[in-house]
C-alpha cells in the first residue's frame, strides 16, 4: 500500500487515474484517513483489476514498499523465510505442537535465547507479587489484593 504523498499521487498516475491523484481528499494522511471509506471502495475496485504480482512490480517500480502477505500454509514456500528458518514447529509441554515465528534477526556476539512457553494460567501466581509500596506499607498481589485479602 502506498504511504506518504508522493507514492499515492505517483501510484494514481501510473493506473491513469489522475483523477484520484488530483483529488484533495487523498492529498495528505490526514485527509485520506478522513476519507478513508472513499478510499478504500477506490482501492477495492483497482486491486480487482491485477494480481499480487502486478500490484509487487508496480511498487517495486515506484519505489514503494510492499511485500506479499503470505498464509501460514505457504510461507515455507517463499525462500527467504525458509532460508532464515521463521517459522518453526515447538511442542508446549500441555498444549502439544504449536507455531512458533522465532526472532528474525541473528547476532553473531549476543545471540537471542529460544523462547519458552508461557506458563499455564495460575502457575506462577506463588511467584508474581508486588513489593511493599511506599505510600500503604502493604505488599500487593499481581490480582491488586492486599495482605489482609481486601481490594482496594
Amino acid at each position: 500500500m502506498p504511504y506518504s504523498d508522493r507514492n499515492w499521487t505517483d501510484f494514481f498516475n501510473d493506473l491513469g487515474r489522475h483523477d484520484l491523484a488530483a483529488d484533495p481528499r487523498f492529498a495528505t494522511a490526514r485527509q485520506r484517513h478522513t476519507h478513508s471509506g472513499p478510499l478504500q471502495a477506490a482501492l477495492a475496485e483497482i486491486i480487482e483489476t491485477g494480481t499480487v504480482h502486478t500490484w509487487l512490480d508496480m511498487c517495486a517500480r515506484l519505489g514503494i514498499a510492499a511485500e506479499e502477505v503470505l498464509d501460514l500454509d505457504h510461507i515455507e514456500d517463499n525462500p527467504y523465510y525458509r532460508e532464515r528458518r521463521l517459522l518453526r514447529t515447538v511442542t508446549h509441554p500441555s498444549e502439544g505442537l504449536h507455531h512458533h515465528i522465532r526472532h528474525p534477526v541473528d547476532y553473531s556476539a549476543t545471540p537471542v535465547p529460544e523462547p519458552h512457553p508461557a506458563p499455564n494460567l495460575g502457575a506462577d501466581n506463588g511467584a508474581t507479587w508486588m513489593p511493599r509500596r511506599p505510600d500503604r506499607g502493604r505488599t500487593q498481589s499481581a490480582d491488586n489484593s492486599t495482605s489482609r485479602g481486601v481490594r482496594e
